[in-house]
Formats: structure tokens, sequence, C-alpha cells
């Protein structure tokens, strides 16, 4: 138990401490980036998390894993390391929301605040009972591929300047961005939904090997994460019909 508490801990303080030296550094400068320091500092330390998680997941997911590998009660070494990073990570997330000038990351509806506490437990509960290590590859790894792009979103979102200054950069950003998304959370996210919702079921069923109150709350932790998924991809899809009929408006759409 001991380990696994040290490796949530170890995610949450490797997050604190990149944000705390990006912050460092960012106070130093000037311009726009030294009046927010904690904000450029989040899209810093997101950046490297989310690059780390994204391809030791795509590992895991596509090479590592045996094909024979049990899907629930399968133990591996690598992924409690980033079930780990991973739950450190979002008990990051869900904090930073209340650091100076950063209340805007919780979301326009504040439905990021949901999305860090769902993403963060599934994590910690994966690590300490052992339990879906083979999805945690794919949820908590392979799902990170669309959030690489994200992190320069975010940094045009918040300093509006850099769009004036590279608005083909933030374009080509923005693009890539909607396009793993689509690719990541809807194309392949569904699929791997399905195949760990029968397995879930199965395991309902034969009361076990995890603790059937944990079968429950994956369950329906999945529902709202997918639910999200949904309602972000329809609002890509969206900027993907303005963008082809000329409508879009490129600053509104970052504010969005």
């Amino acid at each position: 138990i001991m380990e696994r508490i040290q490796l949530f801990a170890g995610g949450f303080g490797a997050s604190l401490l990149l944000h705390f030296v990006f912050t460092a550094v960012a106070s130093r400068g000037s311009g726009p980036a030294a009046l927010k320091p904690h904000l450029i500092a989040h899209i810093a330390t997101t950046f490297t998390i989310f690059v780390t998680l994204a391809n030791y997941g795509t590992y895991l997911w596509f090479v590592a894993y045996p094909a024979d590998m049990d899907r629930t009660a399968g133990y591996d070494a690598r992924a409690e390391w980033l079930l780990g990073l991973m739950s450190g990570f979002q008990l990051y997330e869900f904090c930073v929301c209340f650091f100076p000038n950063c209340w805007e990351l919780a979301g326009k509806n504040k439905e990021f605040l949901g999305h860090h506490f769902a993403a963060g437990t599934l994590a910690f509960s994966a690590l300490q009972y052992g339990y879906m290590h083979y999805y945690g590859a794919f949820f908590m790894g392979v799902s990170e591929l669309s959030s690489m792009p994200l992190a320069f979103v975010d940094m045009f979102k918040q300093f509006p300047h850099l769009m004036k200054e590279y608005p083909a950069f933030a374009d080509h950003v923005r693009t890539t961005f909607g396009v793993l998304f689509l690719i990541v959370r809807v194309v392949l996210w569904f699929p791997a939904t399905y195949s760990f919702w029968q397995d879930s079921l199965a395991v309902w069923g034969a009361g076990g090997p995890a603790p059937l109150w944990l079968v429950a709350w994956f369950c329906i932790c999945n529902l709202f994460l997918s639910f999200l998924q949904l309602f972000w991809a329809t609002l890509i899809l969206k900027a993907v019909y303005k963008k082809a009929t000329g409508k879009e408006d490129l600053k509104k759409e970052y504010r969005n």
C-alpha cells in the first residue's frame, strides 16, 4: 500500500515541482506571461506530463501488452507507474484551478473539475486495487495523445496576443488537436469503452475479482467521461463546420 501511495505522491509532487519551476521562470520574464506566471507554468507542466503519459501509454497498449493479458485483474508494474503519475497529476490539475488567475481552467461550466476528480479517482483506484491495468494504458495514456496539442491551444486561449503574432501556427495547432481528438477520443475511445463494459459486466456477474462497488464506480466514471468526450466532440465538429463554410471566427472559437 505504501509503495502505491508513494507513486501517487510522486506524481503529484512531480507535477507541483514542474509547476513552481516554470512559475519562477515565467515570473522573471516580461509581458503578459510575467503577469500570469501560474497560467504559463500550467501550460508547460501539462504539456510535459501529457507527452510522458501519451508516449508511455501508447507503448504499453500497442506494443508491450501481450494479446492474452488478463484485461481486468492482470497486474503490470509499468501500469502502476503510469497510474501513479496520472492520479497525482489529476490532483494537481484540480488544485491548480484555485491558484491565482487560474479559475478559468475549471472550464466554462466547471466541467474540468468533474473530469479531474473522475479521472484521478479512477487512476488511484486502479493503482490501489490492481484493477484494470490493461485499460489504464489506454484511458490514462493513449487518450492523452490528443492532449499534447491541447496545451498549445490553451496557450493561445490564455494569451490572445500570441494568436495575433502567430495566426498560422495557432490555426495548425487547433486543427491538429481537433483531428487527434476525434481519432483518439471517439474512433478509438468507444471500441475500448465497449470492451471495458463487456469485461466489467463479466466481473459483476462473477462477483469478482474486484469489489462490486469498485466495478460500479469505474462504470459510472466511464459513462461520465464518455459523455464529456461526446460533448467536446460536438464542439469540435461545430468548429469544423464553421471553418468549412467560412463562418469561423478564430478568436471566438478559442474563447469557447
